[in-house]
């Protein structure tokens, strides 16, 4: 069995590779260190047994597979796209299981202009396995996007445009005011923390806020 321990330091983020020992809880062994050398400071983590999201301070996410870093296999970073123009990424949560609709499939296929991509889908009828990712920013912005793979073996995210939209889930969540520091949910709900102590329950599929509480 593998784990990961990671180390964000100053503009680096290293993954130390360990070996568990089965039946127990407390030896670790470390097997070996990668380190992703980045521009700026990391501020957000996320994880999936496949694939490791990463947040900076200039509002860009990057993706890497965890194969690769395991094994230090060239590229590191398999995608990189900048959801928040002007403000950090402070949080981000993934989700694995989602699925990309056949009205989404086909325009990321090339129907809805130069901005097309090529996803890798199983069979012509199959919808695409994706990891939903949310989001968060030092500006309250909330974000939802499918990340799926490509023909390359790399992966891209949806929505890329404006005017695209997710198929019965919403990509902008309103409401928070103050930094997002936990985003957490999954196909039925997202839960927001701020650092202004405001908790926000939200309906994945309008973007609309089911309740709120806030600190007193």
């Amino acid at each position: 069995m593998i784990g990961i321990t990671i180390f964000p330091i100053n503009v680096r983020l290293t993954f130390h590779f360990v070996s568990l020992r089965r039946g127990t809880t407390s030896s670790y062994f470390p097997r070996h260190t990668t380190t992703i050398p980045t521009k700026y400071p990391l501020t957000s983590l996320a994880t999936t047994p496949t694939l490791v999201y990463v947040g900076n301070t200039e509002g860009e996410i990057f993706i890497a597979k965890v194969e690769q870093l395991d094994l230090k296999l060239e590229p590191i970073v398999s995608a990189t796209f900048k959801p928040f123009q002007s403000s950090p990424v402070t949080a981000l949560h993934a989700v694995v299981g989602g699925t990309l609709s056949s009205k989404v499939r086909e325009a990321a296929n090339g129907s809805e202009g130069e901005d097309s991509i090529e996803v890798f889908a199983d069979g012509e009828d199959n919808d695409t396995s994706t990891t939903v990712l949310l989001a968060g920013s030092e500006a309250g912005e909330v974000k939802q996007y499918e990340i799926l793979p490509t023909q390359g073996g790399n992966f891209t995210h949806w929505p890329r445009l404006k005017n695209q939209k997710l198929k019965k889930r919403a990509h902008v969540f309103l409401g928070n005011y103050d930094k997002i520091i936990k985003i957490t949910g999954d196909h039925s709900k997202i839960i927001t923390a701020c650092e202004d102590g405001s908790i926000r329950f939200y309906n994945p599929r309008d973007g609309k806020v089911r309740r709120s509480g806030e600190r007193r």
